[in-house]
């Protein structure tokens, strides 16, 4: 039985780090497209995160690639009128993103305050794996502010498949609107990096945070 602990044990502690070697080579806190010549490029910084649920055709707990970018990079970026998630995937060098959702477009932020403390006390918690998150957060002189939310259909890596089973995942419902129609995503979040995601999203936000900003019950 001791035997069995310890191998479970050294067994989390190596996707641990692991998972933060790669977080940590991987979260540079810029706004340039980053990739290699026969993969897609992503501005930085992004999140790797799961679709619970909403408007989207996807599987549930299928991988997203999110970002936040300035107004007139989304602009660039909007997806084709028509295609769909498995085209998305097959796209080479620049990604179409599935949706861009702007600031004046947005409705509502639902979020877990509880669970935001306990990621940011992780992220400042030596052996929990989630130092490199740390390296996501807004920093307070970053520029340009971001003008836009964009999400990329993506498949998981080798790391994400390995740690995904030991890292937690939170909860972050988006509502916005596109023209006539009311669009809602809820997103399952890591738990070292649900701090850092909330953080830009109030920067995201700005001064609509007050209004738009609410607490999942």
């Amino acid at each position: 039985m001791r035997f069995s602990v310890l191998i479970v044990g050294f067994m989390l502690s190596a996707a641990m780090a692991v998972s933060e070697r790669h977080g940590r080579a991987d979260s540079v806190q810029n706004y340039r497209s980053t990739g290699t010549e026969n993969s897609p490029s992503y501005p930085r910084p992004n999140w790797d995160v799961r679709y619970s649920s909403g408007s989207f055709d996807l599987k549930r707990f299928e991988w997203l690639k999110v970002a936040f970018v300035p107004e007139e990079t989304a602009h660039k970026t909007l997806p084709p009128a028509s295609i769909s998630a498995d085209q998305l995937r097959k796209t080479s060098k620049q990604a179409a993103p599935l949706f861009t959702v702007t600031l004046d477009q947005l409705r509502a932020i639902y979020w877990d305050p509880r669970a935001e403390k306990g990621s940011d006390l992780l992220q400042s918690t030596p052996r929990s794996g989630c130092g490199y998150a740390k390296s996501l957060m807004p920093m307070a002189n970053s520029a340009p502010r971001p003008g836009a939310f964009i999400a990329w259909a993506t498949s998981p890596g080798p790391i994400l498949r390995a740690v995904v089973h030991f890292n937690r995942h939170r909860a972050v419902r988006l509502l916005w609107s596109e023209g006539s129609t009311d669009k809602e995503l809820v997103l399952a979040v890591n738990q070292c990096e649900y701090a850092s995601f909330i953080a830009n999203l109030r920067r995201f936000a700005g001064q609509r945070w007050k209004e738009i900003g609410h607490q999942l019950k």
